[in-house]
């Protein structure tokens, strides 16, 4: 007995033993190459998986579950040679790409970090404060909170959310999509580092803020993304000790929020009938149907109910959303061409023929009232495509690659804004597998901002220690032909 009890406590040693080493190999790898895996994960999740299971007896039955058309099974162009080339390249491209170009990238990237100072605490408590003074201005002026809470379907939902983007300035959605979650990242990294008191508060304040302002964007895929970016940073710089239970439990609330935010978005959660529809137009926050706290926690646990039990349907939803849109890109711009428009022509000025992402939109819904506001977007190399061919597709694995080598290189920096500019990559490495490569860098939720902010930011300081050291280099001067000894 006493030596099976010995051989049982041995093997479960050595199992722990060998886990714990295998998962600080993958954590290191993954660390290593973050904005990569990244990519790969998303990409292979939301748009890769998806058209696997459409080449399986499995396929209309994911299609229907979600209410998604199923006709495009039958194009002859679907499941052929080039449809798949086109969809697994970035499988094969990207390593090679990252590879090739990290060495060429190394040094630059490296220097530039090495330049770029940390944000002082008053430094990044003003920051802080102007983005979200623009924010909440943004919100006020716009009537965001009462576009979130009117509406009793998913329609009304939508049509909030259509209004909101509508009257919310460029400046406003760059302050909420980019700078506000970069700012929560830095804060929420400099704390796992340090451990320090002030980094602890603002980046409890500043990730719980950040979550309330997404919320109220009325969509899925901010919240998911700024969820994903936390996970992250858990993985790569959170402590050894309960990092699994760290990522368990941020795994777990990731998934919790992304149903939750879903039943609410999607409005799937029981309404009183008595309750009267709030018009998009009037935005008002005066009829809600919340008349006192007994009945809000009736409604939080109606939501949380109703994306429990809709899981199924929401889990349907995620994946197809973005696979459904490739069979499309894949039908229309090789039987038809580049009907859009070339790649020259899409960044000229004047009119264009069409955009691809509304194209496929209206080619996959029909007129369903959205058909000059719904999008479909696709990643950098599927979207290329759509203007050049092969050709355009190449050149967007090309920028894709060289994007993550820009981020893989970063890692290899030190110091809170090197470890920031990972979770960005993150944050990007989802975005190359979602949207066309302009929307990862120029588009409100774009690569540009944070990084003009560090410049901005790097230039002010180098400015101020000019202007410290003339002044100092000024008033010895002066001290010198008073003939009195300079302090």
């Amino acid at each position: 007995m006493a030596r099976d009890t010995s051989l049982v406590a041995v093997c479960t040693s050595t199992t722990t033993l060998v886990f714990m080493k295998t998962f600080a190999s993958i954590r290191k790898f993954v660390s290593t190459n973050v904005a990569m895996t990244a990519f790969f994960v998303c990409y292979g999740l939301t748009v890769l998986l998806g058209n696997l299971i459409y080449a399986t007896p499995f396929g209309v039955g994911l299609l229907t579950a979600a209410g998604y058309p199923t006709s495009f099974l039958q194009f002859p162009t679907t499941f052929t040679f080039g449809y798949w080339a086109l969809l697994l390249l970035p499988l094969v491209a990207m390593p090679v790409i990252v590879a090739l170009s990290s060495p060429i990238l190394l040094r630059p990237i490296g220097g530039f970090f090495r330049l770029v100072p940390r944000f002082s605490i008053l430094d990044f408590v003003v920051i802080s404060l102007v983005t979200y003074g623009v924010i909440i201005f943004a919100f006020y002026r716009s009537e965001a909170v009462g576009l979130f809470l009117g509406g009793a379907s998913a329609a009304d939902a939508i049509e909030a959310r259509f209004a909101m983007q509508a009257r919310l300035l460029f400046p406003e959605k760059v302050a909420i999509h980019s700078i506000m979650p970069f700012l929560a990242y830095y804060a929420f990294v400099v704390f796992l580092r340090d451990r320090g008191k002030f980094w602890a508060v603002a980046s409890a304040m500043s990730c719980v803020a950040a979550f309330v302002v997404l919320v109220f964007l009325n969509m899925k895929w901010p919240v998911l993304l700024f969820s994903i970016g936390i996970v992250a940073s858990l993985m790569m710089f959170s402590q050894r000790r309960f990092l699994l239970m760290k990522l368990l439990g941020g795994s777990l609330a990731m998934v919790a929020i992304y149903l939750l935010v879903s039943a609410v978005v999607f409005r799937l959660a029981a309404e009183p009938e008595a309750r009267p529809a709030v018009s998009v137009e009037q935005g008002s926050t005066s009829e809600l149907g919340f008349e006192s706290a007994s009945d809000v926690a009736e409604k939080v646990q109606q939501v949380a109910g109703s994306a429990l039990w809709n899981t199924p349907f929401l889990t349907a939803h995620a994946i197809n959303r973005m696979a459904i849109s490739y069979p499309y890109y894949y039908e229309i711009f090789t039987e038809r061409g580049p009907v859009c428009g070339t790649l020259i022509q899409q960044y000229l000025p004047g009119k264009k023929p069409c955009h691809p992402s509304y194209l496929v939109y209206t080619a996959i819904f029909g007129a369903d009232g959205y058909e000059d506001r719904g999008t479909a977007p696709a990643a950098p190399h599927i979207t290329a495509y759509a203007f050049a061919g092969w050709f355009g597709a190449a050149l967007g694995l090309a920028g894709m690659g060289l994007l993550l080598a820009l981020f893989t290189v970063g890692q290899r920096s030190s110091g809170p804004m090197a470890d920031t500019w990972a979770v960005l990559g993150v944050v990007m490495g989802y975005h190359l597998s979602q949207v066309p490569g302009d929307e990862v860098i120029l588009y409100t939720t774009g690569l540009i901002w944070p990084v003009l902010l560090i410049l901005a930011y790097s230039g002010l300081r180098k400015l101020k220690g000019l202007f410290q050291n003339g002044v100092t280099q000024w008033r010895r001067s002066r001290n010198y032909r008073d003939g009195s000894v300079p302090e």
